[in-house]
């Protein structure tokens, strides 16, 4: 039996949340509605399609592994049945009459192997790869500090200074967590011409109502839309406006903006 449930504002600025697709964010809110009031439902992706997206052809599987590896589904198993928890349901849900739950109750030793991003999986791959018939010590060779940022990290981010002239800009820690979470899905040449394309935007380059510049680089990486759209930007320059269309533009991109951030 679907329920009504609340949706509170911090909601869309989550951080791991922010970081999923747009599909992915709105059926992570249709779990609430079909989940039992412990936040425990059954783990079938046919069954969310239906419940969710009836009318929508949509990879729900995908949809389920994404928020699965952003933390806020857990899947558990028990008795050989799979399950999914929602991660703090119990916390921002208030429930005053709850009804018995129709799942087993979730609990952290039922918790199976979290699924890793491709990306994630081929890296240690690569690294387990490197250190075979080294002993269990090993010699050192071949690993990187863990202080020490992820190979393209720093080309990026020194491309960004250049094609901007921030010169002084530092690589902080919110900058440098977006460009490595860009780089577990983009090349490094890709990030650059993103970044690159940004410049052909006459929104992102100040022309827009409030005459302001979004040029830092955690804004142009922040996720796969504004990656892409920078690419767009590269590869199809937009054609000169006048006033009316840059107008038009303008608040076409902050209305756009503020649909993704949602």
């Amino acid at each position: 039996m679907a329920r009504i449930r609340t949706v509170k504002p911090e909601f869309w600025t989550d951080d791991a949340l922010t970081e999923c697709s747009r599909d992915a964010r709105l059926l992570f809110i249709g779990t609430w509605n079909f989940a039992d009031d412990k936040g425990g439902l059954d783990r079938s992706a046919k069954q969310l399609k239906g419940q969710v997206f009836p009318h929508d052809e949509l990879d729900v599987e995908a949809l389920i592994q994404e928020l699965q590896r952003s933390g806020s589904l857990i899947e558990y198993e028990v008795n050989g049945q799979k399950y999914l928890h929602i991660k703090n349901f119990e916390k921002h849900q208030v429930i005053n009459r709850p009804s018995p739950s129709r799942v087993p109750p979730y609990d952290s030793s039922l918790r199976t192997q979290r699924i890793l991003p491709e990306s994630s999986v081929s890296h240690h791959v690569q690294l387990t790869a490197g250190l075979e018939g080294k002993g269990r010590e090993g010699n050192g060779k071949g690993r990187e500090s863990p202080s020490s940022p992820p190979k393209g990290t720093e080309q990026v981010f020194a491309h960004w200074q250049g094609i901007y002239r921030h010169p002084q800009a530092v690589l902080d820690n919110n900058r440098k967590r977006v460009i490595e979470r860009a780089l577990k899905h983009y090349s490094p040449e890709v990030l650059c011409e993103a970044i690159s394309g940004y410049c052909n935007s006459p929104h992102h380059m100040g022309q827009n109502k409030d005459g302001t510049v979004f040029d830092d680089v955690s804004l142009l990486l922040r996720n796969a839309t504004h990656i892409e759209a920078g690419l767009r930007f590269a590869r199809s320059p937009p054609a000169a406006q006048n006033e009316t269309q840059r107008r038009q533009a303008a608040n076409l991109q902050t209305a756009t903006e503020w649909v993704a951030q949602g």
